[in-house]
């Protein structure tokens, strides 16, 4: 809610009716329909209405944002935009392997960050072509966009291990990103997730029934290397950050 209402004001009409709950018309007291009862509900019904109208302002700006983008599928952007990031995802999946091996890496503070590293799988095998962040992938020659190879970015061979990233919200894919995420990818939860996993599970009103258009969509991407590629990557990872005897450097 807060990505989109920041600007928000209750409709001012519907706000002095709350505030005065009648009104003449020539000499006749007229009583607004909401407004009649114990106080109790008189608020309720102010507070549901007001809401109901931040919902519709809201959807509005979801909707306009998700149709700023027409020219490419919001995966194929996400893709895009994470292909610009890859030292980062090359990052990410060298912290996952290392804690995998021993159990902890320092720096990891917040819980998006920590839920990254169990969501990043290392024998995985790509479907779709608009999932892999290689640089050059082929589709299969009868289905198209249907995963055929990749090539190792590093060695220019055959990639034969993939490393999938399960992004199960925006939070996770801004951590990945490392900056500002576009606002349409924002709100983002993955289909994965059902309606209990919702911080706002609780939340019954029309606000908190609003969801991103996107999400019905799986926006986990994979990186894949050749057996040597990735261990050449991994060999650099430890040496930079001082982890080559597996243990953290002093220094």
């Amino acid at each position: 809610m807060n990505l989109y209402c920041s600007d928000y004001v209750p409709d001012v009409d519907y706000v002095q009716s709350a505030l005065r709950p009648f009104e003449y018309r020539g000499k006749d007291l007229w009583l607004y329909a909401e407004c009649i009862g114990p106080a109790e509900r008189m608020d309720r019904e102010v507070y549901r209405v007001i809401r109901k109208h931040l919902a519709e302002d809201i959807d509005r700006k979801i909707q306009s944002e998700y149709r700023s983008h027409p020219n490419e599928s919001i995966k194929v952007f996400w893709q895009r935009l994470l292909r610009s990031r890859k030292e980062r995802v090359l990052d990410w999946i060298c912290k996952a392997e290392y804690a995998k091996k021993h159990l902890w890496i320092p720096g990891i503070d917040n819980a998006a960050e920590k839920n990254i590293l169990e969501h990043i799988e290392g024998k995985y095998k790509p479907k779709e072509v608009d999932e892999v962040l290689n640089r050059n992938v082929s589709e299969s020659l009868t289905r198209k966009g249907v995963f055929s190879e990749a090539i190792d970015d590093l060695t220019g061979t055959k990639c034969t291990i993939f490393y999938q990233i399960r992004f199960e919200d925006w939070k996770e894919m801004e951590a990945v990103y490392g900056e500002d995420l576009p606002l349409v990818l924002k709100g983002y939860r993955s289909p994965r997730l059902g309606k209990s996993d919702r911080p706002d599970a609780e939340v019954t009103d029309a606000v908190g029934d609003l969801v991103s258009p996107i999400n019905g969509q799986d926006l986990s991407m994979c990186l894949g290397f050749s057996k040597n590629g990735f261990k050449a990557v991994y060999k650099d990872w430890l040496n930079e950050h001082g982890y080559a005897d597996g243990r953290r450097s002093t220094r």
